[in-house]
């Protein structure tokens, strides 16, 4: 208990001045459940500063006797008898005081800081410990986004000629007894690699191997751009363009089964579902540059062909060159690659196709497409209807163009140019070649591949005039 007291002010005794009389004032010792008490009181017999220094020693020891009184402020309130607190407190052992006893203490010390700074009292001294923590996940993020997704040789995720991915097959459409379309999907892109859209360059044709796991056997397949929706009603899926704004990691490819194909008939095999390994892209034949590329690309092939723009003028520059392609069978992927993909040729393709059976011609929609757009002309050789190319059939190489275009007609889509310019008796006829195909259609068409898959220009191609620098084998 802490014992209070003010002792009383002695006057100073100067020679010419009164002492002023000032009062004791005394602190008397206050209950804390007691409220609205005067704390300070006059000392009745403290009237005179002489007395003063007098009565000092008496006056601190009634102080003193007064302030170790027992104080009696609750000594005159009636006891009520509570049995059940009474009984509680002897069932828990509760012995009462017998006085009052007066206790002081302080009150806690509380921390005086905001609640969003003391959630992080917990990790003072720890932030060298978060930072490194830190650095190891940014590390271990790059090289996972870098690296790619799903466990290929090699990491990667999209078309890698180093190494192999795995790609699922998703579905399949029988387009003859021999002939199915299969699409493959890859896994997801990672961030730092290129979008599966900067494959598809129409100015250059590749081909991707597939391996045989069995047998250790690599063939070579085109991919080509696009992706079949789900059927319906039992009937074929539609086969559509991939959307070039977004970045979809699928192709479909064209599998035809021969009688000493082991590759193709594993293929046809696989149930939907199953993994298959892929390698590449390996390039097979680029379109040579022209002036013209200097503009910005051609459109590319969509679904709604009335919603394609028409064509650049080229007044300042001379016309693009126009193509042939020869392709046999399956070969025809090549040039669809190029025609369905971001950059298309800038000029007109012919396309000189043989074919067993009407039944094998893929993409019968798309060919019509592309016909009424004026960007290919289609001539089909049937086996099955006794029509086989000739010699007839092959046009003469064409001179590079040098001229500039002079049509300045503003048209408003690509349809409506194209109804335009097929009227036009100067056309050019074509620049390059291409023979894509079997073996023994290759040979008949251009004569047989070398080690380096060219070779000298003979037959049908090597008759009209046609050379190796304008001729390329596939």
């Amino acid at each position: 208990m802490f014992r209070i007291g003010l002792i009383g002010l002695r006057a100073s005794r100067p020679v010419l001045l009164k002492p002023i009389q000032r009062p004791q004032l005394l602190f008397r010792p206050v209950s804390p459940f007691t409220t609205g008490r005067h704390l300070f009181q006059k000392d009745a017999h403290n009237d005179h500063p002489k007395k003063d220094a007098e009565n000092k020693p008496e006056n601190d020891k009634e102080q003193s006797n007064e302030m170790v009184k027992k104080d009696t402020t609750f000594d005159q309130l009636p006891h009520i008898p509570d049995p059940k607190a009474e009984a509680l407190a002897k069932k828990n052992g509760y012995v009462p005081a017998k006085e009052w006893v007066r206790e002081s203490f302080e009150m806690p010390k509380t921390d005086v800081r905001r609640p969003h700074m003391l959630k992080w009292k917990a990790l003072d001294g720890h932030g060298p410990k978060l930072f490194a923590l830190a650095v190891i996940l940014w590390i271990i993020w790059c090289a996972y986004m870098v690296t790619g997704r799903g466990g290929n040789e090699g990491g990667e995720t999209t078309l890698a000629n180093n190494a192999f991915v795995k790609y699922k097959i998703v579905k399949k459409m029988k387009i003859s007894d021999d002939v199915e379309l299969i699409e493959f999907k890859g896994p997801e892109r990672s961030m730092l690699q290129p979008k599966y859209a900067e494959y598809w360059d129409g100015h250059r044709m590749f081909s991707v191997h597939i391996r045989q796991p069995d047998v250790q056997v690599v063939r070579s397949y085109t991919p080509l751009p696009v992706y079949m929706m789900q059927d319906v009603d039992g009937k074929d899926p539609l086969v559509k363009i991939i959307s070039w704004d977004t970045d979809y990691n699928g192709f479909c490819m064209i599998i035809k089964k021969y009688e000493n194909g082991e590759v193709a008939k594993w293929i046809q095999s696989l149930p939907i579902g199953t993994d298959v390994d892929i390698r590449g892209p390996f390039i097979d034949a680029v379109i040579p540059e022209i002036p013209a590329d200097v503009k910005p690309p051609r459109a590319p092939m969509e679904d709604m062909p009335s919603r394609i723009p028409a064509d650049w003028k080229y007044l300042d520059v001379p016309k693009p060159d126009n193509l042939v392609f020869f392709a046999g069978g399956t070969g025809i992927a090549s040039v669809l690659q190029a025609l369905l993909s971001t950059n298309p040729p800038r000029g007109c393709v012919d396309i000189h196709y043989s074919v067993r059976t009407r039944d094998e011609v893929p993409f019968e929609r798309l060919l019509y497409f592309l016909q009424k757009l004026g960007r290919i002309r289609l001539f089909m050789y049937v086996d099955k209807e006794n029509k086989i190319i000739s010699s007839k059939d092959i046009p003469q190489p064409a001179p590079l163009n040098i001229k500039p275009n002079t049509d300045t007609t503003d048209y408003n889509n690509a349809l409506e140019q194209a109804a335009a310019q097929k009227k036009d008796k100067n056309r050019q006829g074509p620049v390059y070649a291409y023979v894509c195909g079997p073996d023994g259609y290759v040979n008949y068409m251009a004569g047989p591949r070398t080690y380096d898959g060219q070779g000298p220009v003979k037959g049908l191609l090597g008759q009209k005039g046609w050379t190796n620098d304008n001729v390329r084998k596939m």
